[in-house]
């Protein structure tokens, strides 16, 4: 696929925060077993990465940073279990170890490499259990319903979602609460359980209505705005089987995406093709598809949008042999790798 400029950006942007996209050097200090006194400065070296990482992954994709988070994370874990350090900066490790841990999995989730992603995910679940962390057991967990269901894996991610709000019970603000409840909604849509997806993305717009200017919003939950909420209540609906609804919904998360959102504006581009698709209006379909095909091409390293237009290309090969239609297809397979 042509990733040149891609690529290009992502190496100007990860040097800008101060990353390293081979790693090199940091394997070459790891591999010293002495690590001497561990203090503050390195425990909030560990507690800022996320943040980074997750920004060039809004812009870029997790492709191209999955390898880059988890030789980050190899180094934390080295920290943690070499280095020499207070009771206060060995709890502040434990904790960024495993916040560091679940976005490596995600950069891996997005990056199509499921083991490891679910790897992090268990491991940042553990490393929250033993330092007693409520916020990071949730965001854990929060990312393992996301998982499961995106493996269609439902009544897992379903379980996943309510471990979460029970853990989530004594530290959730409105923001958590309703991202959590459309964690659920999306387990029970993929179940195809409409009355219960309502339901829980009902919760979710009530929480959502009682957000403040002065509510904490950690940097997992920070991305999930009314668009986030519009493009998950989508996903819902088309998972129902209502096509209609969904488009809606999806029109207004592709459109309406925050500036440097181009991952999440590629991924709902594809989903508003496959709800339009579902409408049975091919010819607007194939034109958001060629819309969707640019971007992964150009713009974003994300083999999680890459299958999902993938899986469009598949679907429309079933519905419709127009010119149009075969016109995109051979496009499709002429630019994607297999």
């Amino acid at each position: 696929m042509r990733r040149r400029s891609v690529l290009k950006g992502l190496t100007g942007a990860a040097a800008l925060v101060g990353f390293s996209l081979a790693g090199d050097e940091d394997e070459e200090a790891l591999a010293n077993d002495d690590f001497g006194r561990v203090g503050e400065a390195h425990a909030a070296q560990l507690e800022d990465a996320p943040k980074h990482l997750y920004n060039l992954d809004y812009r870029y994709g997790g492709d191209t940073l999955c390898d880059q988070a988890a030789a980050q994370l190899r180094r934390a874990n080295k920290l943690l279990n070499r280095g020499q350090y207070s009771e206060k900066v060995g709890q502040r490790l434990q904790v960024a170890t495993g916040e560091l841990g679940i976005c490596a999995g995600w950069l891996a989730f997005d990056a199509g490499r499921q083991d490891q992603a679910r790897y992090c995910y268990t491991e940042a679940l553990a490393a929250a259990r033993m330092a007693n962390d409520a916020n990071l057991e949730v965001h854990a967990l929060a990312n393992m319903s996301m998982q499961a269901v995106a493996l269609d894996r439902p009544r897992e991610g379903l379980h996943m979602a309510q471990a979460a709000q029970r853990v989530a019970a004594k530290i959730s603000t409105p923001t958590m609460d309703s991202l959590l409840a459309m964690r659920e909604a999306r387990a029970w849509a993929k179940l195809n359980d409409g009355p219960a997806a309502r339901k829980a993305m009902a919760r979710a717009h009530d929480a959502f209505q009682k957000r403040s200017d002065d509510e904490e919003k950690p940097v997992w939950i920070a991305f999930f705005d009314e668009i986030e909420l519009a493009g998950n209540e989508g996903m819902c609906e088309l998972d129902t089987g209502r096509a209609n609804k969904a488009a809606s919904f999806l029109e207004l998360a592709r459109g309406k995406q925050r500036e440097g959102m181009v991952r999440n504006k590629s991924l709902y581009t594809v989903r508003l093709a496959f709800a339009t698709l579902a409408r049975r209006d091919v010819t607007r379909a194939i034109e958001i598809g060629e819309e969707a095909l640019g971007m992964v091409v150009n713009e974003v390293t994300s083999t999680r949008t890459l299958n999902e237009l993938r899986a469009f290309r598949r679907q429309l090969a079933q519905v419709s042999t127009s010119t149009a239609a075969r016109t995109f297809m051979a496009r499709f397979d002429s630019t994607v790798v297999a």
